[in-house]
């Protein structure tokens, strides 16, 4: 019995921790791809051809302009992966 309810605890930890750090970026980037303001910034003739982490966001690169993605982290102590929001900019932060 002591087995199972080890294992138990162990998977439900598992499933409420903090996302690793790829699959956290792969959200943060995911989340500035889909974001309207994004879709507002760049003409649809516009081509993304590189994003950038740095130390508080992202620089998203496109052929005409430089924008820049500040992830806000969420302060609500919530079990699973970290919210955040997304502060979009021309200037550097």
């Amino acid at each position: 019995m002591k087995y199972w309810t080890l294992l138990f605890f162990f998977f439900t930890t598992l499933s409420y921790s903090a996302l690793p750090p790829l699959y956290q970026g792969i959200k943060e980037i995911e989340a500035i791809l889909q974001a309207p303001e994004l879709k507002e910034r760049l003409s649809s003739s516009e081509i993304i051809e590189e994003i950038i982490r740095e130390d508080h966001g992202y620089i998203v690169l496109t052929q005409k302009q430089t924008l820049y993605v500040k992830v806000i982290p969420s302060n609500k102590s919530k079990i699973g992966p970290k919210e955040f929001d997304l502060e979009f900019s021309q200037e550097p932060f």
